[in-house]
């Protein structure tokens, strides 16, 4: 009788594991009736549409859905739904209230959740965070949020910078090809998602073509991307020379860098100051993606949308912008599935007052956030 007892066990377990999975499955789908919804990739408004959300994604989209038996349902008719918006170049754990020396690593990344959450709340579903995060406390937030601990968006992060010469306390003093090595795969080890390379740093530093060379083939190696901090139009060459998957700033960049860039399909996340060379990246026909490159400000998601009307100062469309804080941080980061709201997507959708293609102030209203088929903020009644 004992050993048939023991026989059983197993099988009350498989039962109960069977039993969570059905619950979980159970989950109710939702509905959003949509007012327009942007379409991304085509860079175009859309009229009403139904979007039946299940199991994190977008099941599908339409305007007319055969909707399963117990689905919730969310009227956002008033309103335009768009993808959720992806902030491309972050400092969450920079804080302006206190020195990064002043802070240890578990107090930076308490104070980084809640930049993290105003992010979320303000339209922003991923955020790419580039450095200024002590040793590894960016990648301690990312995992509080996958599991759930503390609200905030997507995170991919990278650590500590690789800089050449005199780096700050943040970054990982690069002086040789072998130092970029170790720092690539201690990153690696330690669960980032892309590496961080400054082609030209502190006090007119500059990373060589071998250091960097190094980063970039330890990279590959460990299946991680890797984006160059590059001002000067010499460190942005020297960098596409070295195969980096993206450009930071970039904003020296003469045309036939520019141009090159375009060749070779590398991105540039273009911060601070806008104008005439962001006008002729667009018309060199590099992709753009939109990062506010914010590290002092309180409210992190407002910053970072109050730098995409930057955008429109300098003379860019509205639809170009639309997309550099949609599908093309979609396309930067390598995850299928983001930017884009469509069938199999990931359920990450907001929704704004206003229609942003005729005036982008429209994403400063935003009423309604959705991460991976979860509401995170609804409209007031």
């Amino acid at each position: 009788m004992r050993a048939r007892c023991k026989a059983l066990l197993p099988l009350a377990a498989l039962a109960g594991a069977l039993l969570s999975a059905t619950v979980a499955a159970a989950e109710p789908a939702t509905l959003i009736y949509a007012g327009r919804v942007f379409d991304s990739e085509g860079g175009r408004m859309l009229g009403p549409r139904l979007i039946l959300v299940q199991d994190g994604r977008i099941a599908e989209i339409g305007t007319a859905i055969a909707v399963p038996p117990g689905t919730r349902r969310i009227d956002l008719r008033a309103y335009t739904v768009l993808p959720g918006l992806i902030e491309s170049h972050a400092h969450l754990l920079m804080d302006a209230s206190a020195p990064p020396a002043a802070a240890g690593e578990s107090l930076r990344a308490l104070r980084g959740a809640g930049h993290a959450r105003r992010y979320l709340e303000a339209g922003y579903t991923s955020v790419r965070n580039l450095g200024k995060a002590g040793r590894y406390a960016d990648v301690a937030l990312k995992r509080a949020i996958e599991e759930g601990s503390v609200p905030g968006p997507r995170l991919f992060v990278s650590g500590p910078a690789l800089a050449p010469g005199a780096a700050g306390g943040d970054e990982r003093n690069v002086r040789r090809a072998d130092d970029a090595r170790a720092a690539v795969r201690e990153h690696a080890r330690e669960g980032v998602d892309l590496i961080r390379i400054d082609a030209n740093g502190v006090d007119e530093a500059t990373m060589s073509l071998e250091e960097m060379q190094a980063a970039v083939g330890e990279a590959r190696a460990a299946k991680l991307k890797v984006t160059a901090y590059a001002t000067s139009d010499a460190a942005i060459a020297r960098a596409l020379e070295a195969g980096v998957d993206a450009i930071e700033h970039g904003e020296a960049a003469s045309n036939d860098t520019l141009h090159r860039m375009r060749q070779e399909s590398v991105p540039m996340v273009p911060l601070q100051p806008f104008g005439e060379r962001l006008r002729q990246a667009r018309a060199a026909g590099v992709t753009l993606a939109a990062g506010s490159d914010a590290g002092a400000q309180p409210q992190r998601g407002d910053a970072a949308r109050r730098a995409l009307l930057a955008w429109v100062e300098a003379g860019l469309a509205p639809r170009d912008i639309l997309q550099a804080a949609t599908i093309n941080g979609a396309r930067l980061l390598g995850v299928p599935g983001l930017g884009v709201i469509e069938a199999g997507a990931h359920a990450d959708i907001i929704a704004v007052q206003g229609d942003p293609m005729v005036d982008l102030e429209a994403l400063t209203r935003v009423v309604f956030v959705m991460k991976g088929g979860q509401p995170v903020r609804a409209p007031t009644p």
